[in-house]
């Protein structure tokens, strides 16, 4: 008996579509896949593109800020005798609108505060026939003022005479400490990232970050008294823009002049500032200035903090700004000049 047979047949043109589909398929995905990362890729590029136009347009409109503060100290000061919180350059929190974000500036007398490079002003507080090597010893008189100002703060767990002596170590440009408390390079070349002292004036204030003794606490309190004037060691108060909220400063320029007694004057100030003679009958009979300390009515340096915001473009700027004009009563040409950019918390 003979058993039926069956052939299998298999159709290669059908498995070779099923294999060509495959790979349409996959062809397809890839395409597809690498579409999609170039339109993500276009998209990047061009936020980071309209990014870079903000922020430059941004910067040009904090610069035009700048401009426009030299503009008002100019017209607010020329032939003015006294530098004064009643003129238009000292208005509070200034805002202009802008398509699609806003400024803010707000100007600073640079003399309302103490001059951290002030603390190197030359007269020192002992007597000329004292032997050389105990002079430098001695506190320079810009270094008691500073000494009596943090006093007069009451910082928590601070040595005052140690912050000023480590400043002045910092700022001066010899290797000899100041006296116990001061620091010089042998000091910092033993911490694990070891540096040098700078042995000149301080550019801002964010420098006190790097000076024994500022601890973020210490600066954080310390800031709104301070500033830095570069290449200005000169240690000089305008009584005229001092905040009455910080009487300190005028306290700590004198010998016998309270915190109380200093704001009674700042409270008696007149609106358009007092006058040298004015000021002199607020004192009391003994308050004596300290040397190498002067007390002035005007001013002719300032800083502008800038802030402008573009759409999501931040700019913040703070310039400090050298006034060259007719204050006093003295004619010359008037002019403001820029002699530092920085950040705003510098």
């Amino acid at each position: 008996m003979t058993l039926p047979t069956h052939t299998i047949t298999y159709k290669k043109n059908t498995y070779q579509k099923g294999v060509a589909l495959v790979m349409v398929l996959i062809i397809l995905a890839m395409i597809s896949i690498i579409s999609v990362q170039l339109i993500t890729e276009r998209n990047i590029q061009a936020r980071k593109t309209n990014n870079i136009i903000l922020a430059d347009n941004a910067w040009h409109f904090a610069r035009g800020a700048e401009i426009l503060a030299k503009v008002v100290i100019i017209e607010s000061l020329k032939n003015e005798k006294t530098v004064n919180l009643s003129q238009p350059w000292a208005m509070e929190g200034i805002q202009f609108p802008i398509d699609g974000g806003s400024i803010k500036a707000e100007l600073k007398d640079l003399r309302s505060c103490f001059n951290l490079n002030g603390i190197l002003s030359s007269e020192k507080t002992s007597s000329n026939e004292t032997p050389q090597a105990e002079q430098a010893n001695q506190p320079l008189a810009g270094e008691l003022v500073f000494i009596e100002l943090l006093e007069s703060l009451e910082l928590p767990d601070v040595q005052p005479k140690a912050l000023a002596a480590t400043l002045r170590d910092w700022i001066d440009e010899d290797q000899q400490p100041s006296g116990f408390e001061g620091r010089e390079d042998y000091e910092y070349s033993g911490y694990t990232l070891p540096y040098r002292t700078a042995d000149t004036q301080l550019g801002s204030r964010t420098e006190l970050a790097t000076i024994s003794g500022y601890s973020p606490e210490v600066i954080e309190l310390l800031l709104p008294y301070v500033c830095v004037i570069p290449n200005e060691a000169t240690l000089i108060l305008n009584v005229n823009t001092i905040s009455v909220e910080q009487p300190e400063l005028l306290s700590s320029f004198y010998d016998k002049l309270d915190n109380a007694q200093a704001t009674s004057i700042l409270n008696s100030r007149p609106s358009g500032g007092f006058e040298e003679s004015d000021f002199n009958t607020q004192l009391p009979a003994d308050a004596i200035l300290h040397k190498g300390a002067f007390i002035d009515f005007t001013s002719s340096y300032f800083a502008v903090s800038i802030n402008v915001e573009l759409d999501r473009a931040r700019v913040n700027l703070k310039s400090l700004l050298h006034y060259q004009g007719s204050t006093n009563g003295q004619e010359q040409a008037n002019k403001v000049q820029v002699i530092a950019r920085l950040g705003l918390d510098d």
